[in-house]
């Protein structure tokens, strides 16, 4: 279901050490990274994962997967080997929390698991008495879902593939992330988002560029000073007779037949 840590497209392999050097909060960005992932690979698009201090075991409310089972996750970074007696104190939290309110437990961490260790299989013992099974995302697996994800390797690994993909996917990761909350009407263009609509040749460019054209056409006609008047109407008379510009092409043609 994963990828190896080698990011197809020949990005750049992610390791943890480039996860430790791009972020300053380790402990606090692995656990975004393990919301983002969580998300991604096993919520339904439409869901919101909801936060708050009164969590005990698990980073987010239990939500329902595309098979109508109840899932939650953990994440768990550890600086050197891997904290048994942590596990533990978090599964016996989740157990006494969320039993009948929680069917799956997705665990992430940055090391392998031991699951053949007797600390381990105590710390599973406690969520199968409450009928919690528990599916470990760790270490090179957990890197690959994160290879997988182009806004993962962004964001965390600073593995970046900037190109038409990569813009319409974070822009549809930020909208689903907003979801309801989203209003386009308080939607703000702004000077940067214009220029890269003109860069990508967008439908804001198009847009943008026939109203310069307008804003151009009135300034020469009622604005200019007298100074190379003649040029100024030849060039009104002759965008005038182009037609009406709608698209970036057109702006394009209309440009380089000016300049000459």
């Amino acid at each position: 279901m994963y990828l190896t840590s080698q990011k197809l497209g020949g990005i750049g392999l992610l390791t943890w050490e480039k996860f430790n050097v791009n972020n300053e909060n380790k402990t606090k960005s692995f656990e975004q990274l393990c919301r983002l992932l969580f998300k991604e690979n096993f919520c339904n698009g439409s869901i919101v994962l909801c936060s708050s201090p009164n969590h005990k075991g698990i980073e987010a409310d239990p939500v329902k997967d595309k098979d109508g089972k109840l899932i939650g996750f953990q994440a768990k970074y550890f600086e050197n080997r891997v904290n048994y007696s942590q596990i533990k104190r978090s599964f016996l939290e989740i157990a006494k929390e969320y039993s009948g309110e929680l069917d799956i437990l997705y665990l992430y961490s940055n090391k392998d698991i031991s699951k053949n260790s007797k600390s381990y299989k105590e710390c599973l013992q406690i969520l199968s008495d409450v009928g919690i099974s528990c599916v470990e995302i760790t270490n090179d697996e957990l890197l690959g879902y994160a290879a997988e994800s182009d806004m993962a390797s962004a964001l965390f690994f600073n593995n970046k593939k900037i190109d038409f993909d990569w813009f319409y996917n974070i822009t549809y990761k930020n909208l689903e992330s907003l979801s309801k909350r989203f209003n386009k009407k308080f939607n703000a263009i702004t000077e940067t988002e214009r220029q890269l609509a003109i860069f990508c040749e967008s439908e804001l460019s198009d847009k943008i560029l026939s109203e310069r054209v307008k804003t151009f056409l009135y300034k020469i006609q009622y604005y200019y000073g007298q100074s190379h008047r003649d040029l100024l109407e030849r060039i009104s008379k002759d965008i005038l007779e182009f037609g009406e510009i709608t698209k970036t092409k057109e702006f394009i043609n209309l440009n380089n037949f000016i300049k000459k």
